[in-house]
């Protein structure tokens, strides 16, 4: 599997995040406005003012439901750039985790290649000692470095799986 960053614009969503929370506010300050009138206008007594109020008493009772679902939405959102720029921190220690490993795995199984080569072409004792020594360094290298690549693999494999998450818990909180 080819790993690659995740994209994303982190500080757009916080935008859109912030944008919508102060959406919310301003909803609320107007539903607490309109709630002000409709207390003032209760000293008053005419059909006109209580035509008013009834009005008045309707539109808070929408504005603050479309307050709560721009709060959602800010909240959702904000919630989602963390975890999107957490994810894209995760994948790339990852990513060069996974390219240091590579290195080390090619340069391993490389050499340890090389010491069996030698080690089959000698007949000189110390040589095949030597050559010996070096494919078992070559060959725990080589293990160390695939496990690394494994771990690297994960790691990276659940930052992607942890950004999905988030952006369908932030769709479903949204929608």
């Amino acid at each position: 599997m080819t790993m690659s960053p995740i994209g994303g614009d982190v500080a757009g969503i916080r935008g859109h995040a912030t944008r919508y929370s102060k959406t919310a506010t301003a909803i609320q300050d107007a539903v607490e406005l309109l709630k002000a009138v409709v207390n003032a206008a209760q000293d008053e007594t005419s059909k006109a003012v209580d035509a008013l109020a009834d009005s008045i008493g309707d539109t808070s009772s929408h504005l603050s439901a479309v307050r709560g679902r721009y709060e959602v939405a800010g909240s959702a959102l904000s919630t989602f750039a963390d975890a999107l720029e957490h994810a894209q921190t995760q994948a790339a220690a990852a990513i060069s985790a996974h390219d240091d490993a590579q290195r080390r795995h090619t340069y391993a199984q490389r050499n340890l290649s090389d010491a069996h080569t030698a080690a089959h072409q000698t007949v000189d004792p110390t040589e095949l000692q030597e050559a010996t020594d070096a494919a078992r360094r070559y060959s725990s290298m080589s293990t160390t470095a695939a496990a690394d690549l494994t771990n690297a693999q994960a790691s990276y494999d659940a930052a992607v799986a942890a950004v999905a998450e988030a952006g369908d818990t932030a769709a479903a909180a949204i929608s």
